[in-house]
């Protein structure tokens, strides 16, 4: 009879993929709704005045600013984190002086171009806390 107890038992590596697998099912992407319409204007209006000036009005970049829209942008960031886009806008930009914008000023101005993506809106804004941001994946495909 110890043959059924031992099928019982796990491997601590099947747990490990458990978890694993478990987390993956948890983590949220950006198709899970994670701004609202509010935000995304207010981060439409703080682009507007602060990053269209190098990125353009249509998300489109020019000269050495890069692309916040379309395939290019997309490609580049699927698979990240929200977080790490997050720190690298507000370590870096704008170029001139970096590091000026507020965590919550880059929150909204990633759900505008989450927005002008065509990532859909929700209820909820999107936090600008490390570990809130952490948790969200990019993905160009809908889950």
């Amino acid at each position: 009879m110890l043959l059924p107890a031992m099928a019982m038992m796990r491997s601590p590596a099947a747990g490990a993929e458990s978890s694993v697998a478990d987390a993956r099912r948890r983590e949220r992407t950006t198709w899970d709704s994670v701004f609202s319409n509010a935000q995304a204007e207010r981060g439409q209006a703080t682009y507007a005045r602060t990053c269209q000036r190098c990125h353009t009005a249509t998300l489109a970049g020019a000269d050495e600013s890069p692309a916040l829209a379309g395939g290019a942008f997309l490609s580049n960031w699927s698979g990240q984190s929200l977080h790490v886009l997050h720190d690298r806008i507000l370590s870096s930009m704008p170029s001139d002086t970096p590091g000026v914008y507020t965590r919550a000023e880059m929150a909204d101005v990633i759900a505008y171009v989450l927005s002008f993506n065509g990532f859909p809106a929700g209820a909820s804004e999107l936090q600008s806390s490390s570990d809130s941001l952490k948790a969200i994946l990019l993905t160009t495909m809908k889950p």
